[in-house]
């Protein structure tokens, strides 16, 4: 009998700890020594057998939660391609300058779900007063929102870019990530999704480091760094830029003194909303992420249970 807990390890070690899919190629860490890889398809070995990972058919798919954004005179219509959904669609803009981690926030106002379809109004509730991040003078901007189901699930949290001040046109938008992969003493990899194919440019130390090709799915590495060094990069889609920072690793062998954080067990809580996503304890899970970091932790260790239930 396979629990879940297994289950989601294996999907955890294959999206979070590697470059996975059609990011790039699937690298497993020597470490999983009950893992393999066959025609790309990775599997975990118990009993002598092996369990491969499977698509389980789901309520809504991640490609409906983007909501075909199309923008209008006021401004952008979604539709989540499921006539069943009914809802509520919050909604805030995102200001990339404002702090080492941007984040939306929430307006007071929301807009419902309705068979599927909700409308974010740009021009009349987020202007003037409610102008943040100066959109109105740009011409451009990216609005973070969150899907809730009608029992007050939360099922999303996208992002949507934004062009002109109406009639609005939907920008390139940076959907997924960015991730920083494959730390090692000399570089990294900079994965993320784009929501239109597009050459991406990555800025580190003065040099630029490019999409081999139009992709929305991108995998730059980055390479020619100093060891144990901290260094800011400049993500460019050819919209708004967004600049964050990663430290290289030492070189092996140094034994430089480091310090990692270690969790486990965040299944979900009383009080629902963030403390129960589809059995996840999200609020907790980031107060342990902001303590993480915090603390100058290099690197965090989770052994499991994220999820309720065992099947």
């Amino acid at each position: 009998m396979f629990d879940m807990k297994q289950q989601f390890l294996l999907i955890v070690i294959m999206t979070g700890s590697i470059i996975y899919g059609s990011y790039a190629q699937i690298r497993l860490p020597r470490v999983y020594s009950n893992m393999g890889l066959e025609y790309d398809n990775v599997f975990l070995v118990r009993d002598e057998a092996k369990i491969y990972n499977v698509d389980l058919p789901a309520d809504h798919t991640l490609a409906q939660m983007l909501g075909n954004p199309v923008g209008n005179e006021r401004g952008i219509i979604f539709d989540f391609q499921d006539s069943t959904l009914e809802g509520t669609l919050y909604y805030g803009l995102i200001h990339y300058d404002d702090s080492k981690h941007p984040l939306p926030v929430y307006f007071r106002i929301n807009s419902p779900i309705v068979r599927g379809k909700s409308q974010i109004i740009i021009s009349d509730v987020l202007s003037g007063r409610y102008d943040m991040i100066g959109w109105e003078k740009s011409g451009e901007g990216t609005i973070g929102y969150r899907v809730i189901d009608n029992e007050g699930n939360m099922v999303y949290d996208g992002r949507v870019a934004f062009k002109g001040t109406g009639p609005f046109e939907i920008g390139i938008t940076v959907t997924e990530g960015p991730f920083v992969n494959i730390l090692t003493e000399e570089g990294a990899t900079i994965t993320f999704k784009t929501n239109t194919e597009m050459v991406a440019t990555v800025m580190v130390d003065g040099r630029s480091f490019v999409d081999q090709q139009a992709t929305t799915e991108h995998a730059i590495e980055i390479t020619g760094l100093s060891s144990d060094t901290e260094y800011e990069y400049h993500l460019q889609t050819g919209g708004i830029e967004q600049k964050y920072a990663f430290r290289t690793a030492p070189v092996p062998g140094s034994r430089t003194p480091f310090t990692f954080a270690y969790a486990s067990d965040s299944r979900s809580g009383q009080g629902g909303g963030e403390r129960d996503i589809y059995g996840v304890n999200s609020y907790v899970m980031k107060k342990i992420m902001a303590a993480t970091v915090m603390h100058g932790a290099r690197f965090l260790q989770f052994t499991g249970d994220l999820i309720n239930g065992y099947l």
